[in-house]
């Protein structure tokens, strides 16, 4: 007699219960359930055995290894959650085919899964490769979007399923940049044209983006590329980025921005007042890549980049540069090199899979952090697990709701103070498109503490954060008005994640520090650490 299955297929409405990915439940295998920690109702059998197995250490999963190396999953049921499972295996799918191709030199499948995954930084054999594919390619700006996500970014990397939508990642101006540079330094030092070039990003990964000019003369030479911001609503996608790199006798690379890029006139941002609004990041990235091509070339000397954007001083009118005192075009930026989706419910839904996620592996505390800067404030400052930190984005009112959904007993909540000055007014959704507010917020603080008109007439006419504080240090109001703007934070995280829910905080910036802590804020901090602890004990 055929064993009795329980099935569900994806369906195509439903409610919040229904499942999005194939689910079925094995309910009559003698082994059912083959790992304990999941309602049997929420147990998918899909992956009877896991995929992700043959990743080794970098599955991602609740695993040990035995004193003989062999690897035990018998703890961990993440392939098991139902629909959260079965995506984290889709999205990781170009991996497992990475690890059954076969290599143009017959060599072992598991180094070319290797370098798919983390690729290595060999410049002789980019230059090698990138010489063989012949002169610059005349690319069509649909060919250039497309090749932008081929080559050695790694498959799983150019594409990501946000919620139920698979999107395309992008580029950032500064990995444009410095695309732009390498290819204009090459060209510089007497290379052959090349029809793309291979930049490393901060992410870690090697990205292939295509050359769409170039030229050269004595000493000098031009080079740029083509803006792809994959599925992301970005202003620049399609704008054109170019680099012109000069050879100079003195040592270094200086680095500059030309027609289109704006110039920082106020105080308080990445860059000083007078620089081009190139933000240190891809600054220095642009620098290492020029360098390592001259040093490839034995170029005893240094090199002067300038980085030109030439619709820039048109775009940046539909960005914030102008509020923010940034002048005459857009600004070169990112922090990891690439540029991931944000369709707003895809998003959420993101968000919403990494929580359950943890709940999964049974943690009962959560770490929520807007964005970059506040995760690394965390970690660094902090001391917290880099892993048990779940980015909200700008949703930080759907990720709490999120959280008392899924039986969170506690969130600390870690942001920089640009963002949370706006939750101390309410918002729970920080993108700049919906609410500004931060220095209202900070003026009528300050007058509740005593401070005069000109002063709120300052604060109102900061542009950063920091610039607002030290407003306040000239005043001795900074204590007063940041513990008044921790209680107002705290009363409206408090309401919104509900009486079940333990809700703290911690504001700082980058310049300043912590600026604020909400009462229970040291003792949540400990508590998240130690479970985290414990969940990595659990793991080995």
């Amino acid at each position: 007699m055929a064993q009795r299955r329980t099935a569900s297929k994806r369906p195509r409405r439903g409610g919040d219960d229904a499942p999005a990915y194939p689910f079925f439940t094995h309910t009559a295998c003698p082994y059912f359930p083959c790992h304990q920690g999941l309602e049997p109702e929420r147990f998918n059998c899909l992956f009877c055995f896991c995929p992700l197995y043959a990743l080794g250490d970098r599955c991602g999963g609740n695993f040990t290894y035995t004193e003989s190396g062999v690897k035990v999953c018998t703890n961990c049921v993440l392939p098991h959650v139902r629909d959260e499972g079965t995506r984290m295996v889709y999205e990781r799918f170009a991996e497992l085919s990475a690890l059954a191709a076969r290599t143009p030199s017959g060599a072992g499948a598991q180094a070319t899964a290797r370098a798919a995954v983390d690729p290595p930084v060999d410049r002789a054999a980019d230059r090698a490769v990138d010489q063989a594919a012949g002169p610059v390619a005349d690319l069509s700006a649909g060919q250039a979007a497309q090749s932008a996500v081929e080559g050695p970014l790694p498959p799983h990397a150019a594409h990501v399923m946000v919620g139920k939508k698979r999107l395309r990642c992008g580029y950032t101006t500064g990995t444009c940049a410095a695309a732009a540079a390498l290819a204009a330094a090459r060209l510089a030092v007497g290379a052959d044209p090349t029809p793309a070039v291979r930049v490393r990003v901060p992410a870690g990964v090697d990205v292939r983006v295509d050359v769409e000019e170039a030229d050269r003369g004595a000493g000098w030479a031009r080079a740029a590329v083509r803006k792809f911001a994959g599925d992301d609503p970005d202003v620049t996608d399609g704008a054109l980025v170019s680099a012109l790199v000069e050879l100079v006798d003195d040592p270094g690379v200086q680095v500059d921005g030309g027609t289109g890029v704006g110039r920082v006139t106020r105080a308080g941002l990445d860059q000083p007042p007078g620089a081009a609004a190139i933000n240190s990041v891809p600054r220095r990235m642009i620098a290492e890549t020029v360098a390592a091509a001259l040093a490839d070339a034995q170029h005893a000397g240094g090199a002067r980049v300038t980085i030109e954007v030439p619709d820039g001083a048109a775009l940046a009118m539909r960005t914030f540069n102008p509020r923010l005192g940034i002048q005459g075009g857009i600004s070169i930026l990112g922090t990891t090199g690439i540029v991931r989706p944000m369709s707003e419910d895809a998003l959420i839904a993101s968000i919403q899979l990494e929580m359950r996620m943890l709940r999964a592996r049974g943690r009962k505390t959560l770490l929520l952090s807007p964005g970059n800067y506040g995760r690394d404030f965390a970690c660094a400052d902090l001391g917290l697990d880099f892993a048990s930190c779940v980015q909200c984005s700008n949703y930080l009112g759907a990720a709490l709701d999120a959280a008392a959904l899924l039986g969170f007993t506690a969130v600390l909540v870690v942001g920089h103070a640009g963002k949370l000055a706006k939750v101390a007014a309410g918002a729970m959704n920080t993108h700049s498109r919906t609410v500004d507010g931060r220095f209202e917020v900070l003026a009528a603080l300050a007058a509740a503490e005593g401070g005069d008109a000109a002063l709120a007439e300052g604060l109102l006419g900061c542009v950063t954060v920091d610039e607002a504080i030290e407003l306040l240090d000239a005043a001795g109001l900074r204590q007063a008005v940041m513990a008044r703007m921790g209680q107002r934070i705290e009363a409206h995280l408090r309401r919104r994640a509900g009486e079940g829910v333990r809700v703290e905080a911690v504001v700082f910036s980058t310049v300043h520090g912590v600026l604020a802590r909400t009462p229970g804020a040291d003792a949540l901090t400990a508590l998240v650490a130690r479970e985290a602890a414990c969940g990595r004990e659990g793991g080995r």
